[in-house]
C-alpha cells in the first residue's frame, strides 16, 4: 500500500463569503463507503449541518475511500469554525459507519 505524505497547509486567509473544497478520506483509505447505509449516514449529516452547525453543504460526490464536497457558511455566519465542523463531521459519520458495519 502506497501511503502519501500530507500537503501542507495553506496559511489563514479571509476571503467574506467564501465557498470551500473540501476533500475527507477514510482511514487508511479503506473502501468503507460503498455502501447505501454508508451514504445516507453522510447525506444525513450533510443535510443537517446547515441547522446544527451553520455550513450548507452543496454539490458532493461519495468515492469508496473519501469524499469531495463544497460547503460555505450559512448568511448569518457559521456557529462553528470549519475546522471544528469537519472534526465533528468526520467523527459522528465514523462512528455512525463504524457501528452500522459491526450490526
Amino acid at each position: 500500500m502506497v501511503v502519501h505524505a500530507h500537503l501542507r497547509r495553506l496559511d489563514r486567509i479571509c476571503i467574506p463569503h467564501a465557498i470551500y473544497f473540501v476533500t475527507v478520506c477514510t482511514h487508511g483509505r479503506k473502501p468503507v463507503l460503498t455502501t447505501s447505509l454508508a451514504m445516507n449516514i453522510l447525506r444525513h449529516e450533510w443535510e443537517s449541518a446547515a441547522q446544527r452547525h451553520g455550513w450548507r453543504i452543496g454539490r458532493f460526490v461519495v468515492m469508496p475511500d473519501h469524499v469531495h464536497f463544497f460547503c460555505a457558511e450559512n448568511a448569518g455566519g457559521a456557529k462553528r469554525p470549519l475546522a471544528r465542523f469537519m472534526d465533528k463531521w468526520k467523527e459522528w459519520t465514523a462512528k455512525e459507519i463504524c457501528a452500522a458495519e459491526v450490526l
